[in-house]
């Protein structure tokens, strides 16, 4: 079969030399992609009408030197921009780690949905959570949608493969008793105000161990929240009395701090950051895990992550009426849907709360008709 587009020749049974016409490349020589199909005749027919559509449409049908490794270093090289430094830093090591081993050398269109099954079968095996695999999967098939709108490829073979089901997470939240105790027991460290300050602004670890003094307008009693994941994630964040007093002891201790050390030991120091440890150098998050964990141990409470203080401002404002726009952008989430979702073992009874608000509204209407 031969036609303007290209033609079939019969190699063997069931086995078909396939040419299409790609046009002139650079030098004015005719190109052509020769592949080999296996099938019926008609099967093979089908093949080569879909890659003529495929061609038709703009795809590159010879992107030979293109494996998964270089789409991915591309992808990471666009996308940075728009990302912090560490939700990159994620991506990079999650496809560097359970993807690049799988698919890292294969050319893009030889990557096939078993390949994407394999991908998450290694992410399992590894002792990683479902939510991970989860998380792997997205990842994987942004990198490949992306490649489809490049026009390398003209399917994401992530679509035709079920994405892992994680269990819906329900953060654990502290009672005020527990929190408070927490609090105290953390207050003998040096991590005292960076908790509290977690617990009143909601903010993640990430964020609150990169805060610095410029991030405060003291007037208006807010806070410049970086973000940690997008550049979306950066937002303001009101906050109360309470926690611009912390902040203004907080302050006074840095500076009491820098006296006590002396000029020949502050040579390093980070005057900018607002909290630092013993020796005047910002906090690390290695160093607050460790103090954690003895915090947790010593009031009892040793299933309280530190970053369920993040979900205990969020719970208590919800629980106390607070709409959830609003705890959503306090919370620096890019979707409203995230915060109903990450909450809704906390909504019905807000369901039940504006019901009944709403019941007295009214009420009084009536009440007061038929008093008129």
């Amino acid at each position: 079969m031969a036609n303007g587009e290209g033609y079939l020749r019969r190699r063997g049974e069931n086995s078909w030399t396939m040419t299409i016409f790609l046009g002139k490349g650079p030098n004015g020589k005719p190109k052509q992609l020769v592949r080999t199909v296996h099938g019926t005749e008609k099967e093979a027919q089908a093949e080569m009408a879909r890659l003529i559509a495929e061609r038709n449409g703009g795809v590159d049908l010879k992107p030979q030197t293109v494996t998964f490794s270089e789409l991915t270093k591309r992808w990471l090289e666009t996308k940075t921009p728009d990302l912090s430094a560490s939700a990159a830093s994620t991506y990079e090591t999650l496809l560097r780690v359970h993807v690049q081993p799988v698919l890292g050398r294969l050319k893009l269109r030889d990557i096939k949905p078993l390949h994407v099954e394999a991908v998450k079968t290694a992410v399992v095996k590894a002792g990683r959570t479902q939510k991970s695999a989860l998380n792997v999967f997205r990842l994987t098939s942004a990198v490949l949608t992306q490649a489809v709108k490049w026009q390398l490829i003209s399917r994401n073979p992530c679509d035709a493969v079920q994405a892992p089901r994680a269990r819906r997470f329900i953060p654990y939240t502290p009672t005020p008793v527990e929190l408070e105790h927490l609090l105290q027991v953390a207050d003998e460290t040096p991590y005292g105000s960076l908790a509290r300050l977690a617990a009143f602004s909601g903010a993640r670890q990430g964020e609150i161990l990169r805060f610095h003094w410029r991030d405060i307008e003291w007037q208006q009693r807010r806070l410049t929240v970086a973000g940690t994941k997008t550049q979306a994630s950066a937002r303001i964040v009101d906050l109360g009395d309470t926690a611009i007093s912390l902040l203004r002891n907080q302050r006074i201790a840095e500076r009491e701090k820098a006296l006590k050390l002396g000029a020949p030991a502050t040579c390093g120091r980070d005057d900018s950051t607002i909290f630092t440890n013993l020796v005047g150098k910002p906090m690390d998050a290695g160093g607050l895990k460790r103090t954690w964990k003895r915090i947790i141990r010593e009031a009892g409470v040793g299933h309280v992550r530190f970053h369920d203080l993040r979900h205990a401002s969020a719970t208590y404002m919800l629980q106390a009426g607070v709409p959830v726009k609003v705890v959503s952008e306090r919370l620096g989430h890019s979707r409203t849907s995230t915060t109903t979702d990450t909450y809704a073992h906390v909504m019905p009874g807000m369901g039940r709360a504006a019901a009944e608000t709403l019941e007295r509204v009214l009420t009084k209407g009536q009440h007061e008709m038929e008093a008129g």
